[in-house]
């Protein structure tokens, strides 16, 4: 994913639905993603995203002002870690 997403300068929305997302490829994406252009969308819906990718969706979010939309649906992360990412995005909204 990371290779396919190299230099491109213009994205603002990833939609990775059902991409077999782990904690491990997860933590390697987001680091990606933090040194590209910031995204305003981000889909990782029905990916297996455990807790430990709460905590590094949650510090991309705070270096990432311009994310609006969020979808976590299906990933597997615990209903207070959405939580904390959901109050994150919206303290940046404000």
């Amino acid at each position: 994913i990371t290779e396919g997403l190299a230099g491109k300068t213009s994205l603002t929305k990833l939609k990775l639905t059902d991409c077999g997302i782990t904690d491990a490829s997860y933590a390697i994406l987001l680091k990606f993603l933090s040194l590209q252009p910031p995204l305003r969308t981000l889909n990782f819906y029905f990916n297996s995203l455990g807790n430990r990718c709460g905590a590094i969706l949650t510090y991309y979010i705070r270096r990432n002002s311009k994310l609006r939309k969020l979808n976590l649906r299906d990933t597997s992360l615990f209903e207070n870690d959405k939580g904390q990412i959901v109050a994150q995005l919206f303290q940046q909204a404000v």
